[in-house]
């Protein structure tokens, strides 16, 4: 159910949600956009600027940072982890274990009216704990 929808990052509504299966069933006639969803509880989501979709989860960079939040339920998404340390994200994409982010501070050269610094790439500790406790949490449940 997760890839029915299109995932759509909005500045002021966050994620936005649409079941795109109405576009391949052959009628042309019923080829509008419905929301299904709108999420952005407390305004985490503000400033969504990008997001990618990876297995049951969205990538999202926003104003807070990159939000990671699981669509295991397409309708009742939830975020599950924030790496804060991501400032004014442009674009996220995922590949295997690693999320890429670009940010409004990364530059590749020298060019007119900019910085000549060049950054290079780090890996975010605080996303790398999140997922391991995640992990262990789930192997080692509580007992009762």
């Amino acid at each position: 159910p997760t890839y029915s929808y299109a995932y759509i990052s909005d500045k002021e509504e966050g994620l936005i949600l649409f079941n795109s299966n109405t576009f391949t069933d052959g009628d042309p006639l019923n080829n509008f956009i419905e929301r299904a969803v709108t999420f952005n509880p407390d305004d985490a989501l503000h400033g969504a600027m990008n997001l990618t979709v990876a297995g049951n989860y969205v990538y999202l960079v926003c104003d807070r940072g990159l939000q990671i939040i699981d669509v295991n339920d397409p309708l009742k998404p939830s975020i599950i982890a924030t790496v804060p340390e991501i400032k004014k994200g442009t674009a996220v994409a995922v590949q295997f274990r690693y999320a890429f982010v670009t940010d409004s501070k990364m530059t590749i050269g020298p060019s007119p009216g900019r910085s000549t610094e060049r950054r290079s790439a780090r890996v975010i500790e605080s996303a790398l704990r999140s997922r391991r406790r995640r992990r262990s949490r789930s192997r080692h449940p509580a007992s009762a």
